[in-house]
């Protein structure tokens, strides 16, 4: 399957590039590296569109949508932008201060997801809010998760998906139950009494929701890789 793609996608064969994905030269470096800018462009194309564009075809099938996380901020063989592109909802993520990812390039990943709606066209850009990994119960919301909402704001967020309400019952006791990850939202925390301000987020995506941009530049993500000559005998044969 995965071959026929390739040779329907980049017009010529995998088969005798195959050593380079083992680290192996083929013909030359140049080749080579052309070869492997197909190979994961081509991996990017089938999975946004044989992964993500059947899913959100068969969600819309049955009157729903879809809204996975499918740019990241894990790695991976894809091209982050085509995915959420299927998406009907720009869907990404973004953490609370943790010793886990305390430096922001590890926390706000919502520019990537806005970016996708302003290109696509498309009025919505969510993220899992407040996510974050220990030390539990030591949240200060005014000092951790207000200034992570207000950044993501900033970047194009207009609606919060909570990371994580916990269902706790009350035989639990306070502050009850929890998941191992996230910021505990439930009416069980001990400062659940004194939460008000927690309205502040959905005040301010309420009046982001209406916004939309005029202007958008997208680089796509395949130009992080050499540029392929996509030739007719392979990938050393054509021009750039």
């Amino acid at each position: 399957m995965f071959p026929r793609q390739f040779a329907q996608r980049r017009t010529y064969s995998l088969l005798p590039y195959l050593p380079v994905i083992a680290g192996k030269i083929v013909e030359s470096r140049d080749a080579s590296n052309r070869f492997l800018a197909d190979f994961r462009k081509t991996l990017g194309d089938c999975i946004a569109e044989n992964h993500y564009g059947t899913f959100a075809e068969l969600a819309h099938e049955h009157g729903m949508g879809i809204h996975p996380e499918s740019g990241g901020p894990h790695a991976g063989p894809f091209d982050g932008l085509k995915c959420l592109g299927r998406s009907d909802i720009a869907m990404s993520e973004f953490w609370a201060p943790s010793p886990h990812r305390p430096k922001p390039e590890q926390r706000f990943f919502v520019k990537q997801a806005a970016s996708v709606a302003h290109t696509y066209g498309k009025r919505i850009v969510g993220a899992e809010a407040f996510t974050s990994v220990g030390p539990h119960w030591n949240d200060v919301l005014w000092a951790s998760q207000k200034p992570s909402f207000d950044h993501e704001a900033c970047s194009g967020l207009n609606l919060c998906l909570l990371h994580t309400f916990t269902c706790s019952p009350k035989e639990m006791g306070l502050p009850g139950q929890e998941y191992f990850a996230g910021t505990h939202i439930n009416p069980n925390v001990t400062w659940w009494e004194m939460a008000a301000g927690w309205f502040y987020p959905a005040a301010c995506v309420i009046g982001c929701f209406p916004c939309r941009t005029t202007r958008s530049f997208r680089l796509p993500h395949s130009m992080r890789w050499p540029v392929s000559s996509r030739p007719a005998q392979g990938p050393n044969s054509g021009t750039r």
